[in-house]
């Protein structure tokens, strides 16, 4: 139990700012103790003990949850630790979100053994081609549908259907998601994927001649996703618009569910921008197709292999843009913990500012028989990896806008008010705002 304590105590250092990479390499410890994770986290409540029920608690304050929703949406229900991480994912807490990713991966298939074994499967077969003799006329047969006009087109359209199964599938069973967000996504999905599959099959009928409308129809599919964005861009600024006024008086929970606010629009509006020069890209590639009418399968192999480049592009740049803004986001709640957390709230236990223990040590814990012998293990790895004034500069998730405290803040931090802080406000497209009214939200 005490190495769930210490696993939990991790757990809301993350939440509080404390870096990825420091999370994960505390993970990893599980990757050949499968089942110590799955008694940790799949099987043990969140009622379980009184130190359990502490951690928990103190995880709810750090994301700003109230005491009425505790007792609505997680006491009464009585859920494991990794159900409790997998709603707080639902309710759109990215955190959470990354943390049920670090549990998920210990019990799935990795990528590496997935390829050898592709890889094995496919030197039988070739093996199984040698040894019967058959491998020229395999070889005859990959030559004969290459040379056909219409194989590039039917390749685009089998792949785009094929791509939309996988989508829809990862989309109806994503446990992350709540039903509304789900149905929202798989909506999107079928119009681009209809759109993609019908603009494939009509160039499969054109004879891989690509025209104006077909055309048309490609990009139309690339809209689509632009659309989305958009569409889950202003979900994203209504939450932010709707809650409550931040001031610099607000505790420290209040602070960081406002930066989290912030890491959401910002995600999306990120999203938009590269879906939109993904869109265009498409477009040129369209229009210069459109140049060579009679090109033959050569130009149709050169254009499709550009369209699936900047699908692939778009995907990983995706990936990053997301990967960059996380850790953007622990950078600022790292920030505000060290501006506010001295002077407005209580300081961490001191089991919850244990960022890392050395492996002899962590591997320690699990032989200590009471809590005394706990705390002794871990009385000298308190110290708390949490930036500060002089070495810390906050990140801008667009324009550096500076952030005003109240005067007894600023009496005790003369320098607070040089420093930098972001929000939503910075990507409103009026006029500039001026440092008097940056604590207050739009109206």
């Amino acid at each position: 139990m005490n190495l769930l304590i210490l696993s939990l105590d991790h757990l809301d250092v993350y939440f509080r700012g404390g870096k990825s990479s420091d999370l994960k390499h505390h993970m990893d410890y599980y990757d050949d103790h499968l089942e110590a994770l799955k008694r940790h986290f799949h099987e043990t409540t969140i009622s379980a003990t009184p130190e359990v029920k502490k951690r928990i608690k103190a995880i709810l304050k750090s994301l700003n949850i109230s005491k009425d929703e505790w007792q609505s949406d997680f006491r009464e229900k009585d859920l494991t630790i990794y159900q409790f991480f997998l709603l707080l994912a639902r309710k759109g807490y990215s955190q959470a979100d990354y943390i049920t990713d670090l549990i998920d991966e210990k019990t799935k298939i990795h990528k590496l053994t997935l390829f050898l074994a592709g890889g094995g499967i496919f030197l039988t077969f070739i093996s199984l081609l040698f040894a019967t003799s058959t491998l020229h006329l395999a070889l005859e047969f990959i030559r004969n549908i290459f040379s056909s006009i219409s194989t590039v087109p039917l390749i685009g359209l089998f792949y785009g259907f094929g791509f939309g199964i996988y989508n829809f599938y990862s989309i109806y069973t994503n446990k992350k998601m709540t039903i509304a967000n789900r149905f929202r996504d798989i909506c999107f999905l079928l119009l681009s994927t209809s759109a993609k599959i019908t603009a494939s099959f009509a160039l499969l009928m054109a004879g891989a001649t690509m025209s104006p409308i077909i055309a048309g129809i490609f990009v139309a599919g690339s809209g689509v996703d632009v659309i989305k964005e958009i569409y889950c861009l202003l979900q994203e600024y209504m939450q932010y618009k709707l809650s409550p006024p931040l001031n610099g008086n607000d505790p420290l929970s209040v602070h960081r569910d406002h930066a989290r606010r912030v890491f959401g629009y910002e995600k999306r509006m990120e999203a938009v921008r590269i879906n939109l020069v993904s869109a265009l890209l498409i477009v040129s590639i369209m229009a210069l197709w459109c140049f060579f009418p009679g090109g033959g399968i050569a130009i149709a192999i050169a254009a499709l292999s550009a369209i699936g480049f900047v699908y692939a592009t778009k995907h990983f740049w995706l990936k990053y843009n997301e990967l960059t803004l996380r850790e953007h986001l622990q950078e600022q709640l790292g920030y505000l913990e060290g501006i506010y957390s001295p002077q407005t709230e209580d300081s961490p236990s001191k089991a919850s500012r244990i960022m890392a223990l050395e492996d002899n040590e962590f591997l320690q814990l699990g032989k200590v028989d009471s809590q005394q012998e706990f705390n002794n293990v871990v009385s000298d790895y308190v110290t708390v990896t949490v930036p500060t004034s002089s070495s810390f500069q906050p990140f801008s998730f667009a324009k550096n806008l500076s952030f005003f405290n109240s005067a007894h803040e600023r009496e005790n931090q003369p320098d607070y008010a040089e420093r930098e802080y972001s929000s939503p406000q910075s990507l409103n497209f009026s006029e500039p705002l001026d440092g008097a009214n940056l604590l207050t939200r739009p109206e």
